[in-house]
């Protein structure tokens, strides 16, 4: 997992500067309190959901990163808001933006091109806005 972990996690330092926070999930969004974390933030999750022998001790498996992006609740963003605040509100979006474009098709020696599968919002128990990026891909374990 490392392997996947250390190069996704670069790449978001690098690309990607509104990030304040970069982590493995350990599932800090799931805790009793507000996660001591620094918003916005980048939770990464690796998930291996198939593997196929290859030969005694190789495997080809097919697996799934998430990234979870958690940032303080955004502004209004109601029609009647001034245009200029609703920009601002939305600016979640841009970072959003950002990581796929950072993501999508990133590969290594290690693993093949990422490739989204899904996204979304996903519920929060302590007021943030938290958003779910997918990816696909493939690696010789």
């Amino acid at each position: 997992m490392k392997r996947i972990y250390i190069p996704i996690k670069n790449r978001l330092k690098a690309e990607i500067s509104q990030l304040r926070w970069i982590d493995m999930d350990t599932d800090q969004m799931n805790s009793a309190s507000r996660p001591a974390i620094a918003l916005p933030a980048a939770l990464i999750n690796i998930d291996i959901g198939d593997c196929q022998s290859l030969a005694d001790e190789i495997q080809l498996c097919r697996g799934t990163v998430s990234v979870t992006l958690v940032f303080d609740n955004p502004g209004p963003t109601s029609a009647n808001t001034p245009e200029h605040v609703i920009d601002l509100s939305l600016t979640p979006y841009d970072i959003i933006g950002d990581v796929h474009k950072a993501l999508q098709g990133f590969d290594t020696e290690e693993f093949e091109a990422l490739s989204r599968i899904k996204q979304g919002k996903v519920r929060n128990r302590h007021g943030l806005f938290q958003y779910e990026i997918t990816y696909r891909t493939v690696f010789e374990d």
